[in-house]
């Protein structure tokens, strides 16, 4: 199943609000003149099984956006995102525990753009996740704002950090298993935790996930 959204303002191709639903292999397509988004979960805890999530905005673009507590599921995805001169990410997690797993994630943005960010609270799960992002040097693979992050079995690309944490949050923090890095990490205010990782040059990773 295909479900596709334009629009001049806001185009979203899948909107799931306080539904524990499930979705499965449907491609949500979303392009705009402003701002486009493949999937939006909002609230409870909705199960996205195989899906495809594109989103084109010229000033935002995202392809899966879990707000409002969601704790989605999401088993099998590919998402791709390009364009948003202001703002992309793959998935943003808002107040959400999601679970995320067995995922591909490919944003390429001329500025601000991040393959998987979480922000407020919540400690949303990435296992077997490929993360890569491009932006003009501003790409970041896993962000951290207020919330416990962990990942596992993962490959995480970006041209600005692979890691990184917000400024100004102790309680931030971002956790690595058995993972790749690609690019630096920021810890700023949180706690980066790295065991058996490696760089891109297969160098182990120390606890705090530097060389």
């Amino acid at each position: 199943m295909r479900a596709f959204a334009s629009g001049t303002s806001f185009a979203f191709a899948v909107f799931s609000a306080s539904s524990d639903g499930e979705i499965t292999d449907v491609s949500g397509e979303a392009v705009g003149d402003s701002y486009a988004l493949g999937f939006r979960n909002e609230g409870s805890g909705p199960l996205l099984r195989n899906v495809r999530a594109s989103g084109r905005g010229a000033n935002i673009s995202e392809g899966i956006v879990n707000g409002a507590g969601s704790a989605a599921r999401i088993r099998g995805a590919v998402i791709e995102v390009a364009g948003g001169a202001s703002f992309a990410s793959g998935i943003r997690n808002e107040f959400s525990s999601a679970s995320i797993s067995d995922v591909t994630i490919t944003v390429d943005a001329p500025s601000s753009a991040f393959g998987v960010t979480s922000s407020f609270s919540g400690t949303p799960a990435l296992r077997n996740v490929t993360v890569r992002v491009t932006a003009g040097g501003n790409g970041v693979g896993v962000h951290s704002d207020q919330t416990r992050v962990s990942v596992e079995g993962s490959t995480i690309s970006a041209d600005g950090f692979s890691l990184e944490n917000a400024f100004g949050a102790a309680t931030t923090s971002i956790s690595v298993g058995a993972s790749r890095l690609e690019g630096a990490v920021q810890p700023a205010g949180g706690t980066l935790r790295c065991a058996a990782s490696y760089d891109q040059a297969y160098a182990p990773l120390g606890s705090g996930c530097m060389p």
